[in-house]
């Protein structure tokens, strides 16, 4: 049957009380990535934290951000955490009479919905949407039965996913102290980095855009950096650049 999503979910129905008192661990719109929290901050009361940090989540809801929404900054809310949430963020709360909430998160984070939101986005001079904008979406979704059963299957495949990422990080880690521990040897002399590699800074592409016909090479931003390959969505650059910041097989890359 279809929906719009705002016949199934409540928007930024819940915020923090202007008399709240205790910590507060602050999550803004870079901290959440395809689904992976990182890095709150924690500020002693709600008067030392940023003026953004108002909106409330709760166990079912997904959390997407307005701004940039080819960033694909949505999460979905799977423990109480405690966590106060930017304004940057639409905060979405599902109907569960309607709708199984991690089946719409599934849907809310697909390459349909971002790339709908990021072409709403662009509509303006800095890419965003509006909260009305995630309600005036259409879905056209099972029974509740359906649902849960495709949510299920989806969702263990997430936790196995995000397990496995957990090795790998513990492993890295593991990987780098032994090498710290090796290159800190005695037995090891310290230069500088310049005298064994060449260093450039990245161009400001916004100088280079291609003309609609011009050959052109996508340009890599922390969003490709993260994600690890570029896509349609990669902003990009005339081809007839200075060749030294091409980036060649080899090469490290960091912001």
């Amino acid at each position: 049957m279809k929906y719009k999503i705002s016949e199934l979910v409540s928007i930024n129905s819940k915020a923090i009380k202007k008399d709240y008192d205790g910590l507060i661990k602050y999550i803004d719109t870079s901290s959440v990535n395809n689904g992976k929290f990182d890095n709150p901050r924690t500020y002693s009361t709600l008067h030392d934290a940023p003026s953004r940090a108002r909106r409330m989540a709760s166990v079912g809801d997904t959390v997407i951000s307005t701004v940039r929404p080819n960033m694909k900054h949505i999460g979905f809310i799977s423990e109480n955490n405690n966590y106060v949430y930017s304004t940057g963020f639409a905060v979405v709360s599902p109907n569960r009479k309607l709708v199984d909430p991690y089946y719409l998160y599934l849907y809310l984070s697909s390459a349909f919905v971002t790339k709908t939101l990021q072409s709403i986005g662009e509509t303006s001079t800095y890419p965003s949407i509006k909260p009305n904008d995630i309600g005036n979406l259409s879905v056209d979704i099972p029974s509740m039965k359906e649902q849960t059963v495709v949510a299920k299957r989806i969702r263990l495949l997430d936790e196995k996913i995000k397990f496995n990422n957990r090795i790998n990080d513990n492993l890295d880690e593991l990987l780098t102290t032994i090498f710290e521990e090796k290159v800190n040897s005695p037995k090891f002399s310290q230069r500088n980095l310049t005298d064994i590699a060449n260093y450039r800074n990245g161009l400001a592409m916004q100088k280079f855009r291609p003309d609609n016909d011009q050959e052109s090479m996508p340009v890599l931003k922390i969003k490709e950096l993260n994600q690890g390959y570029t896509d349609g969505t990669s902003d990009r650059c005339s081809a007839n650049i200075d060749p030294s910041v091409i980036v060649k097989i080899g090469d490290i890359i960091f912001s």
